[in-house]
C-alpha cells in the first residue's frame, strides 16, 4: 500500500492525476478508473508512449477492465517489452563496463608500463572480441575505443580535485572548490 501511495504521489507530481487516482482508489473501484482512462486515451506506458490505442478496447473489453479483469494481450506486450529492455540494459552495461575497465587499465599501464599491466588490457581486448562475437548487432568498434578512451580522458583533464561537472556549471561549482 506504501509503493501504490508513493507511486501516486510520483504519478501527481508528473501530472498524471488520473493514474494516481487509480492507485490510490480502493481494488472495487479502480477497474473503473482504469477503464476510463482506457477508453480516452489507450494503455500508454508513464512516458505516453502507446502500447495499443483507445479504438482497441471494445465495450467488452472496457467492462471486463472495469471488473478487475486487464487485457492479456497488453499485458503480454508490456511483459515482452519489460523483458526486452532489461535485456537492451543488460548489454548497455557489459559494454560501458568494458570501456571503463579498459580505459582504467590504460591509466595504470601509462603509469606503470609492466607486463603485468599490459597483460590486463591485453586481457580486457580478448574480452571486448568475445563481447562483440556475442553483441554483434552493437558493438565496440576501434571507433568506439578511441573515442571512448579520448573522452574520459578530456573528463579527467577538465576535474578539479576530483570533480567534474557540466561545462556550463563549471564556473560556479569550481570558484567554490577553489
Amino acid at each position: 500500500m506504501g509503493l501504490q501511495a508513493a507511486g501516486a504521489l510520483d504519478d501527481f507530481e508528473q501530472g498524471r492525476g488520473d493514474r494516481a487516482i487509480e492507485k490510490l482508489a480502493p481494488a472495487l473501484i479502480r477497474g473503473a478508473f482504469t477503464a476510463s482512462r482506457l477508453e480516452r486515451e489507450g494503455a500508454l506506458t508513464p512516458s505516453m508512449i502507446e502500447i495499443k490505442e483507445a479504438e482497441y478496447f471494445t465495450v467488452g473489453k472496457l467492462i471486463g477492465q472495469a471488473l478487475g479483469f486487464g487485457d492479456t494481450e497488453v499485458a503480454d506486450i508490456q511483459k515482452s517489452s519489460i523483458l526486452a529492455k532489461r535485456m537492451v540494459t543488460q548489454i548497455e552495461d557489459d559494454r560501458n563496463k568494458l570501456l571503463m575497465l579498459l580505459d582504467r587499465a590504460q591509466v595504470k599501464y601509462a603509469n606503470d608500463p609492466s607486463d603485468r599491466n599490459g597483460g590486463r588490457i591485453d586481457a580486457l581486448m580478448d574480452d571486448i572480441i568475445k563481447y562483440n562475437e556475442k553483441n554483434y548487432f552493437f558493438p565496440i568498434t576501434g571507433e568506439t575505443l578511441s573515442d571512448s578512451l579520448s573522452g574520459r580522458a578530456k573528463t579527467r583533464a577538465e576535474a578539479l580535485h576530483g570533480l567534474t561537472v557540466d561545462k556550463r556549471l563549471a564556473p560556479l561549482v569550481y570558484s567554490i572548490l577553489e
